[in-house]
């Protein structure tokens, strides 16, 4: 199947990549994985694209801590919040009908897991000290700076 032909037509048609088939479901979600930490920027310039690309790059599990930290961080800015507002999770506790404590504590459980499964080249991208998982609102300055650093169109 994989004639010289084949291969340069692929080529030509922009492939980088050919996985042989059959392989494994882990082995196709590991070169997924592999393609989307290579992606250079997001899709689009909105501070919500650029949210999604960053917590991308660092890992973060899905689930609804993730869903949290893509609610609020497209419009947490570190330079004029210089810490994290409760308001932030007050306003989402109020909407989702669930306690402030809750959310924190599911924002706190992704970026735990997401540092204990962590590339430490790209966390180090982030955070100064990675031999400690960063709490929320060191979290979400870091990643704040590097959206206001990108996204023109916050």
């Amino acid at each position: 199947f994989l004639s010289p032909c084949v291969l340069l037509a692929a080529a030509e048609a922009g492939v980088g990549y050919l996985l042989p088939i059959p392989c494994t479901q882990a082995e196709i979600l590991r070169r997924l994985e592999d393609m989307l930490l290579k992606v250079e920027t997001p899709v689009s310039d909105t501070a919500a694209a650029f949210a999604r690309y960053h917590v991308r790059r660092l890992g973060l599990p899905r689930g609804k801590g993730l869903s949290r930290i893509l609610e609020i961080l497209p419009h947490y800015d570190s330079r004029t919040e210089p810490c994290l507002s409760k308001d932030f999770y007050a306003d989402m506790a109020k909407a989702l009908g669930v306690s402030t404590d809750a959310i924190d504590a599911a924002i706190h459980r992704t970026i735990q897991k997401g540092y204990e499964h962590r590339n430490d080249a790209i966390w180090r991208e982030y955070f100064a000290d990675t031999s400690v998982c960063p709490g929320n609102k060191e979290f979400f300055n870091a990643v704040s700076d590097r959206i206001h650093e990108n996204a023109p169109s916050r």
